[in-house]
């Protein structure tokens, strides 16, 4: 008889997200019916009722390290992996997107934008080098460094190699501060004098440091205070 209510239930549930997608749905529904498909037969309402009583709201639900999911009641570690993964795929998808449409980074909004895609449910903090081409198009986005960046711990010779590599004659670089705000620290504005500095010696040029905290985010070279980083 349970078996039957949740079959029905779901099926509903599923009726309702073909018909129109989220419209409607509260971020508990949203929830409950990705679970479906991490856990078969239970109540998963009241499991999602759980996590966002932990966590507060959807985004902080999948935002959350997986061993957090893990301590909260009616969660597995199947779906503690569907919760991480569904958050590691949206990532994938919105850089994807953006990079199979040959952008062209030649505005602080621009470069902001794909840049906030990047490190979108990211809690460890990344420095990413945006290798550009003459015409500030996009040729490659690499991972240079993880950990609180600074001119100690992020490898400039890196940076050399994946701009040799890809024939770039221009760079951005960017990073995140997860548990913080966008604004630069003084660790942050070293490191861009350093790498700015050393790009010289190949005479390619540093065009922008993005600093992303969530959806937030700071150009320095668009700023009036820190413009004189990249000349």
């Amino acid at each position: 008889m349970e078996k039957n209510i949740h079959s029905g239930h779901r099926e509903r549930v599923r009726e309702n997200y073909k018909k129109s997608g989220f419209d409607g749905f509260s971020d508990v529904n949203i929830l409950e019916m990705l679970l479906f498909y991490s856990i078969p037969r239970k109540d998963t309402n009241v499991i999602a009722h759980n996590l966002l009583n932990e966590f507060g709201s959807i985004s902080a639900v999948f935002d959350a390290p997986y061993d957090m999911l893990l301590k909260v009641r009616g969660i597995t570690d199947n779906t503690a992996t569907l919760i991480s993964m569904t958050r590691e795929l949206f990532k994938v998808y919105e850089s994807d997107k953006i990079e199979k449409s040959k952008v062209s980074l030649d505005s602080a909004e621009k470069t902001s934008q794909f840049c906030v895609s990047r490190f979108l449910g990211q809690t460890e903090e990344q420095l990413y080098a945006l290798l550009l081409d003459n015409n500030l198009s996009l040729i490659n986005c690499v991972l240079i460094s993880k950990g609180s960046p600074n001119t100690s711990s992020v490898d400039i010779r890196k940076i050399f190699e994946q701009v040799v590599a890809s024939n770039a004659t221009g760079v951005m670089i960017t990073h995140n501060h997860p548990n913080g705000v966008a604004a630069p620290s003084s660790d942050d504005i070293n490191l861009t004098k350093t790498v700015s500095d050393a790009l010289k010696y190949i005479n390619v040029k540093l065009y922008d440091h993005i600093i992303v905290a969530g959806r937030d985010s700071i150009s320095l070279a668009a700023s009036s205070k820190f413009r004189y980083l990249f000349r």
